[in-house]
């Protein structure tokens, strides 16, 4: 949005710990082992969408780990659990996916439903009300006991979620917050010291007890190029 004038660039990106599984092929996460974060420091995150231990699921699930794709409607055939439309990981950039490849959005699922929540996503898939829902790229780490627990709060499955779900959608990165400079008043020379300086500092135990308040591990340098998906997903947002 800022960038629409040509005032403004972006010129850093925070980060934040990158994950064990990255891959945008679905097929890679899904061997069955935990999600993990790892020490790699990355620029984004990235949605994905799960498929469940119901009979839809488990069709979806062994057509992508079969190495077949996902057509329209073997997406529309299914029950969605998916986010409000604002949400980045819940439903805006799982159309980003659906509009590069099938040129279509959440909303014309026949079959999507707002859960109320990741915590209400995965209750219905392991309750088999949703064959599949949006998802933060770990949030199955997050609710790890709850899936197997038949406890107050639990849902009641009897193997892991690693065991009883398949990812099927991995969407682009969703970048995380930015450091943007305007670019009639910020020469290239202060730009790239500005870019050092904040580097630097976050690379400082002082520096990272600053940026803690945002939640900023670190920056990296990025260019315009890099916010592409967010201009689809700008679009969708207001209005398709």
């Amino acid at each position: 949005m800022y960038s629409a004038d040509g005032n403004i660039d972006v010129i850093l990106a925070a980060t934040r710990n990158g994950l064990s599984k990255d891959s945008a092929n679905p097929q890679d996460w899904n061997d069955k082992q935990p999600t993990l974060p790892v020490d790699q420091q990355v620029t984004y995150y990235r949605s994905i969408v799960v498929a469940g231990p119901s009979a839809k699921g488990r069709e979806l699930a062994q057509k992508v780990n079969s190495g077949q794709t996902l057509t329209w409607e073997d997406l529309n055939s299914a029950k969605w659990g998916v986010q409000g439309a604002t949400s980045s990981a819940g439903t805006v950039f799982p159309s980003v996916w659906m509009y590069q490849n099938h040129n279509r959005f959440v909303s014309d699922l026949a079959q999507a439903a707002p859960s109320g929540g990741y915590g209400n996503s995965l209750a219905g898939l392991a309750a088999g009300t949703y064959d599949v829902v949006s998802l933060y790229a770990d949030a199955r780490r997050d609710y790890v006991t709850q899936w197997s627990s038949s406890g107050d709060g639990g849902y009641n499955r009897s193997n892991s979620i690693w065991e009883e779900t398949d990812v099927i959608i991995v969407t682009p990165g969703i970048f995380n917050d930015t450091i943007a400079i305007s670019n009639k008043t910020v020469s290239p020379q202060l730009a790239s010291d500005l870019q050092d300086a904040f580097i630097e500092l976050a690379q400082t135990e002082a520096g990272l007890a600053i940026f803690a308040v945002y939640s900023h591990a670190g920056y990296a340098r990025v260019t315009d190029a890099d916010y592409e998906s967010a201009r689809i997903a700008q679009d969708i947002i207001l209005g398709n």
